[in-house]
């Protein structure tokens, strides 16, 4: 046997055997080929004898199993350039339900979402102009907001958070100086971080309800609310914190993208530059990195990639964190520091005395100015989402325990608990994994009882618990968590500005915001009651000072003054008015306005 050209010749005697087998099969085979052939010739000839007008007869061929008749042509083939017939138009066909159903119940999705964070911006933007200043607010106004960005950048203390309190500069030096514009910042802050968070809920379970739940949860959230409308950096520091915790989130999910990791530094940096708590979130979030890292296969590509990325991400952050704090390390020094966390330590161990007190105290106020349900709707939505993370883990839901787990490792290895304004961080986190572990009780009671009757009751009830905190969030007359350091006085300066201020005295407990009042009504300091000019003295009194401390025999001028009336009531305030006699009156004021002071009443 010889190869030539990949076939196989053999001699002469098998080849003429295997050619007559192979002509008599090809004869057998070639008879529909060439049926078709002639098929095709006849259908040819049809086609041209019609444009030729020449095809007389009938004409019948075949075609997909059917029989079609040609009808005689006529006489004279139509031209070549006259306009085709009309074409009747295809009916349309009615669109299909299966298709059409989700694209409305996105639409629903996204105008339930639009409306929960209008109703957010609502809430905070009533809290915005008509709240009375509150004690580290006005702190920060009279220390910082009034100088110069330069001396905002080049000095710190813990009521400083340096890039909320430089946007509060640039604000004031273009809208003025009234509370609603010092709080702008602070606003936007607070009404970003609801589609963030919501944002985020969606990262953590890809569903809708979750989603819409998150939203609503971070809307109607008191001290989200509260600082959201308070001149101090928490919102942002919020806003950071979610914002890195979605970055972390892409890197883990979708793999390494540069423009991912150049966000997460940068945010992660401003966020510090805001306030240092930053920190606390940052390390468990880099714990979770270096746990994914170590779960890479190795010696891989991928592997290398990651940990470079991490690295260099880790340097930006580090860097840019450093750049900016480095003109106060250039005119205070480190100092500048260890004095703040001395004086930050000091006055927060009279307040947290230990870890267990600091974690009550963060959960009562989390949940105080809520809903009697709407603690227990958390821990429900908590304890089913934490225990489905532990069972079936993923990387996605072992991120909110690692953040978690991380600051409060930070917080144990500085040895100082925090206060619970600077957990703020960590709430919407918190209520993004209770709104996914709502979601999935809600997926529970439709696998048992699977109708649409008992899916929508459901989600009803679920929506309607879970915002009804705003109930009671609206009735509220102050949103402040340190009552202390609140007193409502802007009403009274306001009357002594219209009377006179060197006619009036105010007996009040002190705080910065009667500074930043008095400023604001360009009302020099006010008079003593035992100056012989004052005619007037209001006496604020609350829960902590009464009237009898603030008004009592030891006070100079005490005796020259009637026993005090009620002027003013208010929700845990009540301000007195002492005004001297009419006979007293008289004598002290000067004989060219006693005319005018006899048509006193």
């Amino acid at each position: 046997m010889e190869r030539r050209r990949g076939r196989t010749t053999d001699s002469g005697k098998h080849r003429r055997r295997r050619g007559e087998r192979g002509y008599r099969g090809r004869s057998e085979s070639d008879a529909p080929r060439a049926e078709s052939a002639a098929r095709s010739e006849k259908r040819r000839t049809v086609e041209r004898a019609s444009r030729k007008g020449r095809l007389s007869g009938r004409l019948v061929r075949k075609r997909k199993g059917r029989h079609h008749e040609c009808r005689d042509a006529p006489e004279s083939s139509p031209r070549l350039d006259a306009a085709p017939p009309p074409v009747a138009p295809r009916p349309v066909a009615p669109p299909d339900r299966d298709a059409v159903e989700p694209i409305r119940r996105t639409r629903l999705y996204f105008a339930c979402l639009f409306l929960a964070i209008g109703i957010g911006a609502v809430v905070r933007l009533l809290f915005l102009a008509s709240h009375p200043m509150r004690y580290d607010e006005a702190y920060n106004f009279l220390h910082f907001v009034t100088q110069s960005p330069t001396f905002i950048a080049t000095h710190y203390i813990p009521n400083n958070h340096v890039f909320h309190t430089l946007m509060v500069r640039f604000v004031s030096a273009l809208f003025g100086t009234s509370p609603g514009v010092l709080r702008i910042p602070a606003f936007v802050g607070g009404v970003l971080l609801i589609p963030a968070s919501a944002w985020l809920a969606w990262s953590l379970s890809r569903r809708w309800v979750s989603t819409i739940l998150a939203a609503i949860a971070v809307s109607v959230s008191a001290p989200l609310i509260e600082y959201s409308s308070n001149a101090r950096g928490y919102s942002w520091l919020a806003l950071f914190t979610t914002l890195t915790t979605l970055c972390t989130l892409h890197l883990i999910v979708r793999g390494s993208q540069r423009w991912v990791w150049i966000a997460w530094a940068v945010l992660t940096a401003l966020g510090a530059y805001t306030i240092p708590v930053m920190v606390c979130p940052a390390l468990g979030m880099t714990a979770a990195m270096l746990y994914h890292w170590r779960k890479l296969p190795k010696n891989t590509p991928v592997r290398r990639n990651w940990f470079r990325c991490m690295v260099g991400a880790f340097g930006v952050c580090g860097l840019l964190t450093l750049a900016m704090y480095i003109p106060i390390l250039i005119v205070d020094g480190v100092s500048a520091f260890t004095r703040s966390t001395e004086m930050a330590y000091r006055i927060l161990g009279e307040h947290v005395g230990s870890y267990d007190s600091m974690l009550s105290s963060v959960l009562h106020d989390w949940t105080h100015r809520s809903s009697v349900v709407w603690p227990w709707l958390l821990a429900i939505g908590l304890i089913t989402f934490f225990g489905s993370a532990l069972r079936k883990p993923t990387p996605q839901r072992l991120l909110p325990i690692f953040i978690l787990g991380g600051a409060l490792a930070a917080v144990t290895a500085m040895r100082a608990p925090m206060p619970t304004r600077t957990w703020l961080f960590a709430l919407p986190l918190v209520l993004a994994c209770a709104a996914c572990g709502l979601d999935e009780v809600r997926e529970r009671i439709a696998r048992l009882w699977p109708s649409r009757i008992v899916a929508a009751i459901t989600v009803s009830v679920i929506v309607i618990l879970m915002a009804h905190p705003i109930v009671s969030v609206a009735r509220q007359t102050y949103l402040s968590s340190e009552l202390n350091g609140l007193v409502e006085i802007e009403d009274v300066l306001n009357e002594c500005k219209a009377f006179g201020p060197s006619r009036c005295a105010v007996l009040a407990r002190y705080t910065p915001a009667t500074a930043y009042y008095m400023s604001q009504n360009k009302i020099d300091p006010l008079g003593l009651p035992d100056s012989r000019d004052v005619q007037r003295v209001f006496i604020v009194s609350d829960e902590l000072r009464s009237l009898g401390e603030l008004w009592h025999s030891g006070v100079d001028g005490y005796d020259a003054f009637e026993p005090p009336q009620v002027w003013r009531e208010t929700s845990g305030r009540v301000v007195y008015l002492a005004e001297r006699p009419a006979e007293k009156r008289l004598q002290n004021v000067p004989e060219r306005q006693g005319k005018i002071a006899q048509l006193e009443p």
